[in-house]
């Protein structure tokens, strides 16, 4: 589950859909449900299990 502090007009991309979300909106991922988002924004993400630093990862 993310849910969006700050930061809108933003995409959400998910291998087969693009979602775009804004400050406010909650967004429930599935699990192993891969995505990426293209944006600076503030979320707080909730995860089970727990999310680790080293699975963080920038694409340039």
């Amino acid at each position: 589950m993310i849910y969006v502090l700050s930061g809108g007009g933003r995409e959400l991309h998910f291998v087969n859909r693009v979602v775009e979300f804004k400050a406010g909106d909650a967004i429930l991922i599935d699990k192993g449900e891969k995505y990426f988002w293209v944006a600076h924004c503030t979320v707080v993400m909730a995860c089970s299990p727990a999310w680790r630093p080293e699975q963080h990862k920038i694409v340039k």
